[in-house]
């Protein structure tokens, strides 16, 4: 059969597992449009599907028959039964050969029919994958390979048991110990996800209880062997419909939080012996309903129709709702980590208060700290102190007293800030953090500290803090007093390690404002100083972060990613959680552009795992950046209106937890409105954002000047002309000063100068610029250096450049090869896609190509959909 065939088989076989059994032949019947052959062929797939036996399938298939004689021998193992046939191969349990102690396996067959080259070449390589699933509550790999007779097989240790819903059922135990098994279950999950696995197909089948009452998570990693053969095909989805998220069944991309919402549903069914729903017998719509609006589980009414195991009142309230919340709609509602959720399982069973709370409560609850921002910030203040004088009180026990005097004089400071910035001793009530913190060390006399310790340690604390509300020259002034004392004192562990820290600082804080050559001499100095000793993982592993981050700017990448992987290998296997969601952070962000979107989106995910991990609360400093980047990912994979909701939530996030918006988001969010097309809004944000930068001293930074670059171009669209000219300027003389002219950044501009001069009919520069254009794109030819996005804009912008000029065969050839390079799925929500799609019709059909007409009304009606605040694109793009 060929591939086209093929396809469809894949696509009926698909469908044809959500229905009944019943209504299979009709159904597959009706598909297959009188094809006997695709009409065998999937009748058999499906018969042999019978057991569930490996739900997912690769979307390529060939023909073959499941029957034939049983194996003896595959690879070292041989075959003492078959336990279980499937759609996509068997499963037999059989014996190590070659170990000294036999060993009882799980051996998977793959099928026949999926064999291809390429899934034997990658075979090897996931095996290494799945041998990092090393876990106690997951049945772990023992071999994959290829046999001799050329099968694929996978081999994981062998479970005794009953899969976990069976064991509750039979067993009947205490609903603390089924608790108790679910945080297994959660270990095993959390700790796949931190070696960037989804399951995608949790599921009391593929969770087993062994003879000793421990957790074995079987299936880890199948479907991801499959998917790598596929990543160029179009993607099946894995799942079994009764336990999985909507994302899932709407064809949607996976990520933790979708094992996280069938973690719930295995939790609602292990506590109540019930069924969360029963898709059974209703057809195919009704199922995508039921899973894509659901109402949140009421334990009172279950208990109405189905007995339950203990009494409702222990389900009822705070179980419940961690259910609900593990089990919402949204995904980003959900937990943001296994972790998260186990940590609420936890609190339940320790008596604490747990994190899921009902909306109305969450939402009454930010309403009003929104509505009082400073109360929100003195709160935080006050609770730093109070925590430090518990600290001081615990410490002064067993501390020697300098240590306890260091405490005592940091609360004491803290305290003198909140005193000198509160309203009652003249402080202003609409006070910001900046001014709060400012106004406060303006009245503490730093020299009264006669230690030298207590001043080293107080002052890198003052520098800390400088440094997060943006003022550099402050935070490299007070940092270096600790430095100085630490460096002329490096004679015990604790000096040296804090002499490294401090020292990371400084390099870390060169390396914001671009200062790579000076961030890399001070680290290479401070390498020397210590080379002789032994230093802590933390700070070697953040040591090497900054050397990833100063190479990266200095386009150096094999260094940068030299120093990322030693970064990765020093926090490996440990529980420092800040420096292991640092190393994720930075795999992302350093190295975005060799990323595959997926990847990207984990990385960040865990990220911000970690950082929870690490703080146990939500006031961090990473978490904002991480929010930010996740939403500017999803808009950079063309998802602008996913985007746009997670900067709301992000907004949110910020005003509730820190009392201030978030300047990052904000300029994040305006990026993302002007690529919707909405311009005033987008503006706004800009603004906001550019006066938070003037405030915390920060106008000086390649950050800010990004910010103007943005901002003059939603001017273009404004027809702000002067103002966007102005600002083009200012940013292009910034950046010429510190990076070269044949930079993508520079590039960049340029694309901006030639829109702005085409807007504004600016004949004399339009063809200054359609001149650099066009040497940019030769250029490109042969290095192949651009972000994708940008070659697409100046691509769209030579097209228009030639439209304007009437050369519509030369503005044909630009948008085509913009259009080339634009995937439909990932752009078309945005107004870029749309620019170019609407001048490529058109320059058809100024060549005489009629038939065009109808592309360039639908192009043009969303793209003037997506640009109603700006009438130029409706004067530009016009037939006659």
């Amino acid at each position: 059969m060929n591939k086209k065939n093929w396809k469809s088989i894949e696509s009926i076989f698909d469908q044809a597992l959500l229905l009944p059994e019943e209504d299979r032949p009709r159904f597959v019947e009706t598909k297959a449009a009188g094809n006997q052959k695709i009409i065998d062929l999937v009748m058999k797939m499906l018969t042999a599907k019978g057991n569930q036996f490996m739900n997912d399938y690769p979307g390529k298939f060939s023909e073959f028959a499941l029957d034939g004689p049983q194996p003896e021998i595959i690879g070292n193992f041989k075959i003492i039964e078959k336990v279980a046939t499937g759609g996509m191969g068997r499963i037999y349990l059989a014996q190590s050969m070659s170990a000294d102690v036999p060993i009882k396996v799980a051996l998977k067959i793959i099928r026949v029919e999926l064999i291809n080259q390429d899934l034997k070449n990658k075979f090897q390589n996931e095996k290494q994958v799945l041998s990092r699933l090393q876990h106690k509550n997951i049945a772990s790999l023992i071999d994959a390979g290829i046999s001799d007779n050329n099968i694929p097989y996978i081999a994981t240790r062998w479970v005794e048991g009953q899969n976990i819903k069976h064991f509750c059922i039979e067993q009947k135990p205490s609903l603390n110990d089924r608790l108790n098994l679910f945080l297994q279950i959660c270990d095993a999950v959390a700790f796949a996800h931190s070696n960037l696995i989804i399951h995608r197909d949790l599921k009391p089948d593929n969770i087993m209880v062994d003879s000793h009452n421990q957790i074995k998570l079987l299936d880890f990693g199948i479907a991801k062997i499959i998917d790598v053969n596929q990543s160029q095909q179009t993607q099946t989805q894995v799942f079994t419909p009764d336990y999985a998220a909507p994302e899932q069944i709407n064809g949607e991309l996976c990520t933790i939080a979708t094992d996280i919402y069938s973690l719930g549903v295995v939790l609602f069914e292990i506590l109540t012996n019930t069924k969360r729903f029963d898709l059974s017998e209703i057809s195919i719509a009704d199922k995508i309903k039921i899973i894509n609006s659901p109402k949140p589980i009421d334990i009172n009414k279950l208990a109405l129709s189905h007995p339950l195991p203990y009494g409702r009142a222990k389900i009822k309230g705070p179980l419940e709702n961690i259910i609900n919340k593990a089990m919402h709609v949204d995904p980003s509602r959900r937990y943001v980590s296994v972790f998260n959720l186990a940590l609420d399982i936890k609190n339940y069973l320790a008596k604490k208060p747990i994190s899921a709370i009902k909306d109305s409560f969450y939402y009454k609850a930010k309403m009003l700290f929104q509505r009082n921002k400073l109360a929100s910030t003195l709160s935080t203040l006050i609770f730093i102190s109070v925590a430090l004088a518990a600290f001081i009180y615990q410490q002064q026990v067993s501390l020697k007293l300098q240590e306890a005097q260091k405490s005592e004089a940091m609360l004491d400071f803290l305290n003198k800030i909140l005193v000198s910035a509160s309203p009652k001793q003249g402080g202003s009530t609409n006070i910001s953090v900046k001014e709060m913190f400012e106004t406060g060390i303006n009245k503490y006399d730093f020299d009264d500290i006669k230690d030298p310790y207590i001043k080293a340690e107080i002052a890198a604390n003052i520098g800390l803090i400088y440094g997060q509300i943006g003022n550099r020259v402050k935070e490299l002034e007070y940092t270096n007093i600790a430095i100085d004392y630490y460096e002329n004192r490096l004679t015990n562990a604790t000096n040296i390690n804090s002499f490294v820290k401090y020292s990371n600082v400084i390099g870390w804080a060169h390396t914001d404002v671009g200062e790579y050559d000076i961030a890399l001499n001070h680290i290479q100095t401070m390498l020397d100083k210590v080379s002789d000793f032994e230093i802590k993982s933390t700070q070697m592993s953040r040591t090497y972060l900054t050397l990833a981050r100063i190479y990266k700017g200095q386009q150096n990448d094999e260094e940068a990613k030299h120093y990322l992987e030693k970064a990765a290998a020093k926090v490996k296997a440990t529980n420092h959680y800040m420096e292991i969601g640092l190393v994720y952070f930075y795999q992302y962000a350093l190295f975005l552009d060799d990323l595959s979107d997926d990847q990207a989106l984990i990385y960040l995910e865990q990220a911000q795992i970690n950082f929870e991990k690490a703080l146990q609360s939500k006031f961090n400093p990473y978490l904002q950046s991480v929010m930010a980047s996740r939403a500017d990912l999803l808009s950079s994979m063309g998802r602008y209106k996913e985007a746009e909701e997670l900067h709301v939530k992000s907004r949110n996030f910020a005003l509730v937890t820190h009392g201030y918006d978030d300047f990052v988001g904000l300029i994040s969010r305006a990026k993302n409105l002007n690529k919707l097309g909405r311009f005033d809004q987008s503006i706004k944000f800009l603004d906001e954002a550019k006066q938070t930068y003037k405030d915390l001293n920060m106008s000086r930074e390649p950050a800010y000047h990004g910010l103007l670059s943005y901002t003059a171009t939603v001017y273009v669209e404004l027809q702000k002309f002067n103002e966007a000219e102005q600002l083009f300027n200012t940013v292009l003389n910034y950046f010429l000063s510190i990076v070269p002219e044949d930079h993508y950044i520079i590039k960049s501009i340029d694309t901006s100068f030639a829109d702005l001069y085409l807007k504004s009919a600016n004949d004399k520069e339009i063809e200054l610029y359609e001149i650099k254009l066009r040497q940019h794109i030769e250029a490109e030819a042969l290095n192949n250096n651009l972000p994708t996005e940008i070659k697409i804009t100046m691509l769209t912008s030579l097209g228009n450049i030639n439209m304007y000029h009437n050369d519509f065969i030369q503005a044909k050839s630009f948008y085509t090869q913009a259009s080339t390079l634009a995937d439909v799925k990932k752009f078309n929500q945005g107004r870029s896609y749309w620019q170019h799609q609407t001048g490529l019709a058109l320059s058809k059909i100024k060549l005489g190509d009629l038939a065009e007409l109808e592309n360039f009304h639908q192009a043009k009606k969303q793209l003037l959909d997506l640009v109603s605040e700006d009438q130029w694109y409706d004067t530009f793009y016009v037939i006659n």
